[in-house]
Formats: C-alpha cells, sequence, structure tokens
C-alpha cells in the first residue's frame, strides 16, 4: 500500500542513489513507513532523503514532515 503505486509511477525513473533508499525502506516494517508519511511519527534523519521526499510528496501532495 504505501510502495506500489509510487512503484509503478516511478520507479524506472529512479536513480541508482534513489533505488538504494528503496530499498532501504523496504527492509523497514511498513508501519513505520506509514507513520513517517502520515505524520504519526516523526521521520528518522536517517531516513530524511530526496526519495523518501518523493514518497511523501506523492502520498501528500507535497505536505512537509511535522
Amino acid at each position: 500500500m504505501v510502495y506500489g503505486r509510487f512503484a509503478d509511477k516511478h520507479i524506472a525513473a529512479l536513480s541508482k542513489a534513489e533505488l538504494d533508499d528503496y530499498e532501504k525502506l523496504l527492509e523497514l516494517r511498513d508501519q513505520q513507513v506509514f507513520d513517517w508519511i502520515f505524520g504519526a511519527q516523526p521521520l528518522d534523519p536517517n531516513y530524511d532523503t530526496p526519495l523518501f521526499r518523493r514518497l511523501l510528496a506523492f502520498h501528500n501532495g507535497g505536505a512537509s514532515i511535522k
């Protein structure tokens, strides 16, 4: 749910660095990433990447992280 539609639309255009960041996110529990995207938990600074910002914008229409 968190990744599927984003991947369908953007995966082919991701850079090598973005793909690496994407794989790191896939290793996390879906609920953790969901909480970051929807503001239930603060984002871990280790995952605050351009790729995560794109994922956030995809789900929140560009809303910023709280």
